[in-house]
């Protein structure tokens, strides 16, 4: 997801043009923006999830000791929405299967649907975006139900069924990041 230059400029304003991490200061230092929680783990482009970073500290958060605060809070931050997020998948869709089984029932799956005698095309990375899936919780049912969704669509050419097949599949993971936006506000309205 790009994040407008407003946006950027913004962040960078109301973290008065500093590192979060280390405080370096522009001009000094090249400043960038830091996702706090990662997009991969349901992290959004909300400027309350976004910092400005020095190129040291965004490439590996280097130049901060792993036990000053602000640290010590993104990591507790990550872990609770990390199991935010697997519990909202659980919630909705059961339990995940193991990642080997997990890619072995995909591709299955999408080559059961074959062009002809070919099978329908998918990028070199295939593997890797099911790794993604597995790991962020998406189960495996709602992975082959998407092969199913994708593939079965008319309008969508073989050449172009895998692009429509992960805007499916990112699309359902948008679904479960809400599902745990809303269990983390009730859990911290109950415990307040």
């Amino acid at each position: 997801m790009a994040i407008s230059k407003k946006k950027r400029f913004e962040v960078m304003r109301r973290d008065g043009f500093s590192c979060r991490y280390c405080g370096a200061r522009a001009p000094e230092t090249n400043l960038v923006i830091d996702h706090v929680i990662p997009v991969a783990l349901g992290g959004s482009d909300d400027p309350q999830n976004l910092v400005s970073a020095c190129n040291d500290c965004n490439s590996g958060k280097a130049a901060t000791p792993l036990d000053a605060p602000v640290v010590e809070e993104i990591k507790e931050t990550d872990l609770r929405w990390a199991d935010a997020f697997r519990r909202a998948a659980e919630l909705r869709n059961g339990a995940e299967a193991p990642r080997r089984d997990y890619v072995q029932r995909f591709d299955l799956k999408w080559n059961s649907w074959a062009a002809g005698h070919q099978p329908v095309h998918r990028d070199e990375d295939w593997r890797r975006s099911l790794e993604t899936w597995h790991d962020l919780g998406v189960p495996i049912d709602e992975i082959e139900r998407l092969v199913d969704v994708a593939l079965g669509n008319s309008r969508v050419s073989t050449a172009g069924a895998w692009r429509y097949f992960c805007g499916c599949v990112w699309r359902y993971v948008e679904e479960v990041r809400e599902l745990a936006v809303a269990l983390l506000a009730k859990e911290e309205a109950d415990g307040a």
